[in-house]
């Protein structure tokens, strides 16, 4: 298909969501030739944290997507290249705003979301309907809202005549308690997405925060591959009636070590680090 959307999205806060949208908008830039118009949009309502991943001044207040309803254009370079990635983020104050201006009125939480999915919605078909094939990036609020759920149910409905590819991706760190939830999410999503299992696409991303296989082989000295395809046995059984792929992501140890505290090293600086390589991303088989 021409064009591509792609939700990312986790059950739980903190999972890497963010990390792996860019992953997916950078691989796509400088490793892929699919496609030629990158987007990456922050629909995280509860408090986005794009505009702190940038450069100072790169993606000004001014010119958030909740105001414009267009992207901002962030140059990125790596293997002395330059390209263009299409940002699409909110005010963090957004999901506080009121129409009023004025002290003194309630909060309209309900309605900036629903003129959110409206400004998505159109930005989306817009970009499907022209003949430069594109990839949609979304980088959804963690839990999956009832915002997010109709974004993607319209994906699905419109994908043939978009000539669009949807896929979901839901990250899950290697904590058991994580891993369980989301199971149950997606499983009870089957009935509250109204989206047919036949027709959803859904890769569930391990991702290894904590360089868990360096751990175990370090301490217990074994070989692990057989634990990797046991856990992917286990999901995709209890998944039954998905189409799910289970892919490992390796979290870069490069960027834990410089997105500490006090030194916040900008996307721009380490481009490197998000692209997705064998050995940082790979499908259980």
């Amino acid at each position: 298909m021409k064009h591509k959307i792609l939700f990312v999205n986790s059950f739980k806060g903190g999972a890497g969501k963010t990390t792996l949208s860019l992953m997916h908008c950078i691989s796509n830039l400088f490793d892929g030739n699919a496609f030629d118009n990158v987007i990456y949009m922050d629909l995280d309502i509860l408090g986005t944290a794009t505009s702190y991943l940038f450069e100072d001044g790169k993606l000004p207040m001014d010119k958030c997507f909740n105001l414009t309803g267009e992207t901002v254009k962030v140059e990125l370079t790596a293997d002395n290249a330059t390209k263009d990635l299409y940002v699409a983020y909110l005010d963090p104050g957004f999901k506080n705003g009121d129409f009023s201006g004025e002290e003194g009125y309630l909060h309209h939480k309900a309605l900036n979301e629903e003129l959110l999915k409206h400004g998505v919605l159109r930005f989306i078909k817009e970009n499907m309907s022209t003949t430069i094939p594109t990839l949609i990036v979304l980088d959804c609020a963690p839990g999956f809202s009832e915002l997010e759920q109709e974004l993607l149910r319209i994906c699905y409905e419109h994908s043939e005549t978009w000539d669009a590819e949807i896929e979901e991706n839901y990250v899950m760190t290697l904590d058991g308690a994580h891993i369980r939830k989301s199971l149950n999410c997606l499983k009870s999503s089957r009935v509250s997405y109204v989206i047919g299992p036949k027709d959803r696409t859904i890769h569930l991303v391990l991702l290894d925060l904590q360089n868990y296989g360096r751990w175990v082989r370090k301490v217990e000295r074994r070989d692990i591959s057989e634990e990797w395809q046991e856990m992917n046995d286990q999901i995709t059984e209890e998944l039954k009636g998905l189409k799910v792929s289970v892919y490992w992501c390796r979290y870069s140890e490069e960027i834990a070590l410089k997105n500490t505290y006090l030194r916040e090293e900008k996307v721009e600086n380490q481009v490197d680090c998000y692209r997705m390589t064998q050995a940082n991303y790979w499908q259980l088989s």
